[in-house]
């Protein structure tokens, strides 16, 4: 099982590697990031300092919107078996599909977490934000990289070629980064629940929550936010292992 796993992990970097719009993508979060953290260390050179006062609401939006991003990356990677029969080929292996598309999962929750943790604690610190501990981003994060799975296996049984996928991308975008719009809505209003059918709502109100001081309701809503996702997850898987056998039919 391990040699499996070593060679899908190789088998991936190679591909986006070897992809320059999978790379691109990866890329340009990475400089973006490190842009806006220099930005951040010279603010006051640069005349940036008005900016802090949104800064809280741009860290969440970012590090909500990173599952879309990043499980559309290794979506297409799972997109690029089935326009290449490679997963027709996989299933006739003695490990089953379930054990192919689980082993790509833990790559991408660790990436999604340290890249979440990044621009959260990195950038707040850059900015002066300490509203949150090192310890709340880094729960934020792992929370909110429990959503990319499900992002990545839904697009690759949605998706039968890398346009739909990238389309896909679009639309699991819209899903993930709506909750920052509980901002402009009143506290009170009775539609704030609606916003609960998106996943990464319960990871926003874990955010505010911490802002206030309020960590055990917090955490409480990031255990939602893991539940919530690890339904999302295996729904997707048995999607998932019903479109690898009508391929492979």
């Amino acid at each position: 099982m391990f040699k499996s796993f070593a060679a899908i992990l190789q088998f991936d970097i190679r591909l986006i590697a070897r992809d320059q719009l999978l790379l691109l993508i990866v890329l340009m979060i990475a400089i973006i990031a490190a842009a806006l953290t220099l930005a951040g260390q010279f603010r006051a050179g640069l005349g940036l300092e008005g900016f802090g006062q949104w800064l809280p609401y741009f860290l969440i939006l970012a590090v909500i919107s990173n599952p879309a991003s990043y499980g559309m990356v290794f979506g297409l990677l799972l997109v690029e078996e089935v326009e290449t029969r490679v997963r027709s080929a996989l299933l006739v292996t003695p490990i089953g599909p379930v054990w192919f598309v689980l082993m790509r999962t833990p790559l991408l929750v660790v990436m999604l977490t340290l890249i979440g943790f990044g621009m959260g604690y990195g950038i707040g610190t850059a900015w002066g934000f300490d509203a949150l501990s090192g310890l709340q981003w880094l729960a934020i994060s792992a929370a909110t990289a429990m959503i990319g799975p499900a992002i990545m296996i839904l697009m690759s049984t949605f998706a039968s070629n890398r346009v739909e996928a990238l389309a896909m991308g679009k639309l699991f975008s819209a899903i993930t980064t709506p909750p920052v719009l509980l901002y402009l809505l009143p506290d009170d209003a009775w539609y704030r629940v609606v916003f609960l059918i998106f996943p990464t709502t319960p990871v926003v109100h874990a955010y505010e929550a911490f802002r206030q001081g309020a960590d055990m309701s917090g955490y409480q809503w990031l255990i939602w936010a893991m539940l919530y996702a690890s339904g999302l997850t295996a729904l997707a898987i048995r999607r998932y292992l019903r479109k690898s056998y009508a391929i492979a039919g």
